[in-house]
């Protein structure tokens, strides 16, 4: 299991930062009460062991069906948000196995949670980098709105990110109050870097990847944007958003 999406290296990590990414948490948890489910089922789709996620918005749930690959993520999700009685656990590829599982819990909530994002990650990392590689990764992730159809369901996921400078007593300020903005649209990859521009405290600063998570949700869809600092010297512009049917 590569650290980029799972693994010792990754879990350690979490835990280490798990005071600087407190803000961050409280900011995706009080949108995910404010605009997700509440009750049901909900399939947690990617969620490691469960880092971003708070037990109290969780407990709400009848059942929830949680599905990662790695072999790490039960035996620490289930230490992370004790009491759980309805968890089901599933090791699995989640996208992999996306179709099967939508089969198998028709009436559940679905919450892909920060694992699209990381899509195009692994990809690289395991060398599929090409022009067409990764523009067939992007459209794969831009057409999951369509195989979800009808069902209620959300995600968060890496939009851009890349290096940063701050001083050490602003990013301390930065970490209790995190950047949230909330758009009743898209908000393109320029304008994420030109809000960036407008902090006196934060340099952004070299090449920015691209997640190719732009077209997950429709363009004219609510959603929210959360500034994670995910290390002192590296910060992501996260997208979270849930999606409900007519």
């Amino acid at each position: 299991m590569s650290s980029i999406s799972g693994g010792p290296v990754w879990h350690w990590r979490a835990w280490r930062r798990a005071l600087p990414w407190q803000s961050t948490r409280d900011a995706i948890n009080g949108y995910h009460q404010a605009c997700g489910p509440k009750d049901g089922e909900l399939l947690l789709l990617g969620c490691s062991a469960g880092w971003m996620l708070k037990r109290s918005w969780l407990k709400g749930f009848s059942r929830l069906i949680a599905v990662d690959l790695d072999p790490l993520a039960k035996g620490l999700f289930r230490l992370r948000h004790r009491g759980l009685s309805q968890l089901l656990w599933k090791r699995a590829d989640a996208l992999e196995q996306l179709d099967t599982l939508l089969d198998t819990y028709p009436n559940a909530a679905i919450l892909f949670d920060n694992m699209l994002g990381q899509q195009a990650l692994i990809s690289m990392h395991e060398g599929r980098s090409s022009e067409d590689e990764l523009a067939a990764l992007e459209n794969a992730l831009s057409g999951l709105k369509d195989r979800l159809r009808g069902r209620t369901w959300g995600s968060l996921h890496d939009r851009i990110s890349g290096p940063v400078r701050i001083t050490a007593e602003e990013y301390k300020i930065y970490s209790k109050k995190p950047w949230v903005e909330h758009s009743d649209r898209l908000r393109s990859n320029a304008e994420l870097m030109q809000d960036l521009a407008q902090s006196k405290a934060l340099k952004a600063h070299g090449e920015w990847l691209d997640h190719l998570t732009t077209k997950v949700f429709c363009s004219d869809h609510p959603r929210a944007y959360v500034l994670w600092p995910f290390a002192t010297g590296y910060w992501h512009w996260l997208e979270l958003a849930w999606v409900k049917p007519k």
